[in-house]
């Protein structure tokens, strides 16, 4: 299982034999803020879409065949991957908590939240 940046690697100049947790920056409000940002652009991208003045409805393509059939694929793999990303947030906190023991417990008690704070 790949893991995401909260593992810094070599990239961060440490050995990767002894993985460091990194509890900085965005990972000080929420636990996995990569799939945060996921399910920004989701949202996002549904609105610039699928919303009020938006270029879907504006140019009619949402009256066509071919425009709701992008809309149901659109719509469902976004939902789709974002339930996958939720999932994933779930066995990415498995897999920290393996490899990092006290220190994850502790990191998970003070940032409860998997991807919006205060909600999730």
């Amino acid at each position: 299982m790949s893991l995401t940046p909260a593992i810094s690697a070599c990239s961060a100049g440490c050995d990767p034999a002894r993985p460091k947790l990194v509890t900085n920056g965005p990972y000080t409000f929420v636990r996995h803020p990569n799939y945060s940002g996921w399910l920004a652009c989701q949202v996002g991208g549904a609105a610039c879409l699928f919303g009020s003045g938006s270029w879907a409805p504006e140019c009619g393509m949402l009256g066509t065949t071919g425009g709701k059939l992008f809309a149901i694929i659109w719509v469902g793999s976004s939902l789709l991957s974002s339930v996958m990303v939720c999932k994933w947030a779930v066995l990415e906190d498995e897999a920290l908590c393996e490899t990092f023991k006290g220190e994850w417990a502790e990191y998970a008690r003070n940032t409860p939240y998997k991807m919006i704070p205060y909600i999730y």
